[in-house]
């Protein structure tokens, strides 16, 4: 059960950056549900004691309990406690997915792999929306259909909730990685080069 449990949240967390093409609603949740079931993985299940052994992670403990004690000074005491709580996810975010998520080095490959097709789809379908391009109406729509409400603004596949250019520098070297990973394109310049290119 556990270990079906730990694969069902591995390969969801592996879905988050096509998720995010949704919206930002979708990976918000699957980011939250995974740290929960991250928390209770470390405390009563695996009780690995190795992460406590790094550094970086009690700086991280460290820096959340520093938020949480000036949340008694702040002039908003709820929101500042709230926000402050919540913040714990992006902490113990890489955590989870070194312990957790991505031990199994297949399923690290095969987010490389999701992440390289996706920036190279936002990419070409943001290359679409450009060209489709008319000085009455300013840029058109994208491969999928959705139109710019913005006279000057690329949108890609996002709509109106991300530009593309926020997606592609986030994710754009992540995918290139798996070029450096895979023995068959880390010597292949062509490829390599018209990837850079295209994002």
């Amino acid at each position: 059960m556990i270990f079906h449990t730990e694969r069902f949240f591995s390969y969801i967390f592996l879905l988050v950056p096509l998720f995010l093409i949704t919206g930002p609603a979708v990976p918000d949740i699957v980011i939250t549900t995974s740290v929960i079931f991250s928390i209770f993985y470390f405390i009563f299940l695996k009780k690995n004691e190795e992460i406590l052994k790094i550094n970086f992670f009690i700086i991280s403990i460290i820096f959340w309990g520093s938020l949480l004690l000036i949340s008694f000074f702040s002039y908003n005491k709820i929101n500042s406690f709230q926000d402050s709580i919540i913040f714990i996810r992006f902490l113990l975010l890489p955590f989870s997915a070194y312990f957790i998520f991505f031990k199994n080095n297949k399923i690290f490959i095969r987010l490389l792999i999701l992440i390289l097709l996706l920036v190279v789809f936002v990419s070409i379908d943001t290359l679409f929306q450009f060209f489709n391009y008319s000085s009455e109406f300013g840029f058109g729509s994208d491969m999928i259909g959705f139109k710019s409400n913005w006279y000057g603004r690329l949108t890609g596949p996002f709509g109106d909730e991300l530009i593309p250019g926020s997606y592609i520098s986030k994710f754009g070297l992540i995918g290139y990685a798996y070029f450096i990973l895979n023995k068959k394109f880390s010597s292949n310049r062509l490829i390599q080069s018209i990837y850079l290119s295209l994002i």
